[in-house]
């Protein structure tokens, strides 16, 4: 196994109108099937898929929020922590592009971490009756710093390479974390090493400045004696008398020595 490799839980949580095809693009996606007819989703369902993206594992845990105005208080509690937020429109509905700008200023004021956000142009298959053009669409994808892909659930078209795209995206932002994590700890590193060496320095520093103040100390000293010669004159005389009085001290220590043998025989 790659000791780089990646294996990681993420949340994704389709958004938009109803009748978009958030539910058709789960289903189609996870179990390869599209639903015959459309049964609006009651506040939220949930279904999970793992890939594996060239040696990555990522398990997808996909939320299908409901799209009707009274499921949307409930919308904070299905997109908090999430990794991904599909915003779903039909491309032969003007209106339901519309409202996904809506979801976009509420995903801002609500969500704090960095967040991958896909613009979800849904039923290419009719495009006889398209409303929003691509080009449209890819240019506010891009202000709001969105991937943009155009998907058909029902052809089964766009819908697995957008997920693939999702997986490389959380991939990319995963080393690049790990990538920032290592340069903390690489800086951390330095500035320990440069406190310890400052540390080092500074020791050195004061071994050397206490070596010079002794070095001044006995200079000062010789030239103080120099400048008063009697002062010499007198340690002189007072070196010269210790001298003698150790003399005398050894002498006395060698005659006793004697005179006890002489005692003791």
């Amino acid at each position: 196994m790659d000791p780089l490799s990646i294996s990681m839980e993420s949340k994704v949580v389709l958004l938009g109108s109803s009748d978009v095809g958030k539910t058709a693009l789960s289903l189609r996606y996870v179990d390869g099937i599209f639903p015959k007819r459309a049964t609006p989703t009651i506040g939220a369902s949930f279904l999970t898929k793992t890939i594996n993206i060239e040696g990555n594992k990522i398990k997808y845990l996909i939320w299908d929020s409901a799209g009707q105005d009274r499921f949307r208080s409930l919308a904070t509690l299905y997109y908090r922590g999430a990794c991904v937020a599909i915003l779903v429109f039909d491309i032969t509905q003007q209106k339901t592009f519309d409202i996904v700008k809506g979801w976009v200023e509420e995903l801002k004021s609500n969500i704090q971490e960095e967040i991958i956000m896909v613009l979800c142009g849904n039923k290419i298959d009719l495009q006889q009756n398209r409303q929003v053009k691509s080009e449209t669409a890819k240019l506010y994808a891009d202000e709001i710093n969105a991937m943009y892909v155009e998907t058909s659930a029902k052809e089964n078209e766009g819908v697995e390479g957008m997920f693939l795209e999702i997986g490389k995206k959380l991939i990319l932002n995963k080393h690049n974390e790990y990538f920032k994590q290592f340069q903390q700890q690489q800086k951390l590193h330095k500035q320990f090493q440069q406190q310890n060496q400052s540390l080092y320095q500074y020791h050195i520093q004061q071994q050397k400045q206490q070596q010079q103040q002794q070095q001044q100390q006995q200079i000062n000293q010789q030239q103080f004696y120099k400048s008063n010669p009697h002062l010499q004159a007198s340690m002189n005389g007072l070196n010269n008398n210790n001298q003698n009085i150790n003399i005398y001290s050894n002498q006395n220590s060698t005659n006793y020595s004697d005179n006890s043998d002489q005692c003791c025989g």
